[in-house]
């Protein structure tokens, strides 16, 4: 009898089967600005399609990947992968997988002449999900990572992950979950173990201990003196940023005073104002 994580990776993939084009490439689009989970997990899609369908894919993302651990990672990849901006325009439309991220989550730019047909996400919907006939879903609510979901596609696929990618899917899927202590399933356990086993323990070291630049310091230097706590909230502001990852960085770090259980980090780019919101309390 199969698992449940099994039984819906089956049933996903022969659904795939049925949208995907016969030949050509199709493109793997993660969010912008992707991070461990949707790089990873992107790059597992491209080994799906190669392995199980024989597609050629190729990752494509808006944005930039500019912290430490997340550039120190891409350097790792042994798949293409190029920036939305510089795509060049094909003349028909091109087929496309979502992974880490939905049409409508709002946090990802989909090119012109380029179709959603399938979806791969743990990130609960803000809405719900229209019914398209020619695009299929595999939204897991309660997973960790979607590191994991791409996982059980390439098992029940009898796909063998390369040990650069066990490492990086390893990575995201701790990551994700905050070292397994955040929204972690026995089944992103699971994975993280036999992904563990295979992976090159001298490369994730690297990945988790990257080298920072000096810019790095001089934010957060501006982010403690301008930080605030009152009560169980900390908060900071950055006037000036060129990357909005560092946000995120920021609010993780406030997020782990003592009796801080809501923190945030906002930050000025350009013309937009951006928010990073963590938080204990479900």
């Amino acid at each position: 009898m199969l698992s449940e994580s099994a039984d819906q990776a089956t049933k996903f993939l022969a659904r795939l089967e049925e949208v995907l084009p016969s030949r050509g490439r199709v493109l793997v689009l993660p969010h912008n600005y992707p991070d461990p989970d949707a790089l990873a997990s992107a790059a597992g899609m491209v080994l799906l399609l190669k392995r199980r369908f024989n597609l050629k894919g190729e990752i494509l993302f808006t944005g930039t990947v500019s912290r430490a651990e997340n550039r120190e990672l891409l350097r790792q990849f042994r798949y293409t992968w190029r920036l939305a901006a510089r795509m060049s325009r094909s003349a028909g439309v091109l087929p496309c997988v979502l992974v880490d991220t939905s049409p409508w989550s709002g946090n990802v730019t989909i090119p012109e002449g380029i179709c959603p047909i399938a979806v791969v996400d743990h990130h609960p919907p803000r809405r719900k999900p229209p019914m398209k006939k020619d695009m299929v879903l595999d939204i897991r609510s309660g997973a960790g990572a979607t590191s994991t979901q791409v996982y059980d596609y390439l098992e029940a696929s009898e796909i063998v992950i390369p040990k650069w990618l066990c490492t990086i899917m390893a990575y995201a899927v701790a990551s994700e979950t905050l070292d397994l202590s955040r929204d972690c399933t026995d089944r992103d356990l699971e994975v993280y173990v036999r992904l563990l086993a295979r992976a090159n323990l001298g490369n994730l070291g690297r990945i988790r201990h990257a080298p920072l630049p000096r810019v790095y310091y001089a934010i957060l230097q501006d982010a403690m003196r301008n930080a605030m706590v009152y009560g169980r909230v900390a908060w900071t502001h950055l006037p000036v940023v060129n990357q909005p990852e560092i946000a995120a960085e920021v609010a993780d770090l406030l997020h782990r005073l003592e009796r801080v259980t809501w923190s945030f980090c906002t930050a000025e780019m350009g013309n937009r104002l951006l928010i990073s919101i963590r938080s204990s309390d479900p």
